[in-house]
C-alpha cells in the first residue's frame, strides 16, 4: 500500500513538474516574440508582458498563450522566421503604456 502512495505521489509530482516546464516554455516563447516585434531587452519585454497581465487580471501564463496563439494565427506555425518578416507593429500596446522609452 504505501508502495502505491508512493508511487501516485511521484507520478503527481512529475506531471506538476512537466506543467510548470511547459508554462516557462510559453512565457519565454512570448518573451522572444516580444523582444523581436518591439525591438526590446528580455528586461523589457518580460516587464511588458507581466504589465499586460496585471492590466488585464489575467496570469502570465495566459498572456503568453494568447500573444503565441496570436502569433501563430497571423503569421503561420513555422517561428521566429515569419514573425521577423512580418512589419514591427506592437503587439501589445505602445511602448510608452508600459514606461519603455522609444529607441
Amino acid at each position: 500500500m504505501a508502495r502505491g502512495r508512493e508511487l501516485s505521489e511521484l507520478r503527481q509530482a512529475r506531471l506538476r513538474m512537466t506543467e510548470a516546464y511547459d508554462r516557462k516554455q510559453e512565457v519565454s516563447t512570448a518573451v522572444g516574440i516580444v523582444m523581436e516585434r518591439l525591438r526590446l531587452s528580455r528586461d523589457q519585454a518580460f516587464a511588458t508582458l507581466r504589465a499586460e497581465a496585471r492590466e488585464r487580471g489575467e496570469k502570465l501564463v495566459e498572456v503568453a498563450a494568447r500573444l503565441i496563439h496570436a502569433a501563430e494565427v497571423l503569421y503561420g506555425h513555422d517561428g521566429g522566421s515569419a514573425i521577423a518578416s512580418q512589419a514591427r507593429a506592437p503587439a501589445l500596446g505602445n511602448r510608452a503604456r508600459h514606461g519603455i522609452p522609444e529607441s
